[in-house]
């Protein structure tokens, strides 16, 4: 379930599927939202944790697709964690 809420991105209270986003399927509205809920998880991470994370990858590598990609390297960039936290990607064995 979204931590943000969002009635575009996951108008049923789940995130939306992995095809979704290979699709390209995303409802136009739903960009502002995904930016919300990443902000969301990282506000509950660093709230939880007490520190910056070490490394951010997302479920199924949601995170190398735009437009989630952008959207996160955008925020942690504000978030001031460059060379803090390692972005996975998932084309490096």
């Amino acid at each position: 379930a979204p931590l943000a809420g969002g009635a575009a991105l996951a108008p049923s209270g789940v995130l939306p599927q992995l095809s979704t986003y290979l699709r390209g399927k995303l409802p136009r509205e739903a960009v502002a939202e995904i930016a919300q809920e990443i902000r969301a998880q990282l506000d509950a991470f660093e709230q939880a944790m007490g520190r910056l994370p070490d490394f951010i990858d997302g479920h199924q590598h949601v995170h190398v697709l735009e437009p989630v990609r952008g959207l996160l390297l955008e925020e942690a960039q504000q978030r001031g964690y460059a060379g803090k936290a390692w972005l996975r990607d998932s084309a490096d064995r």
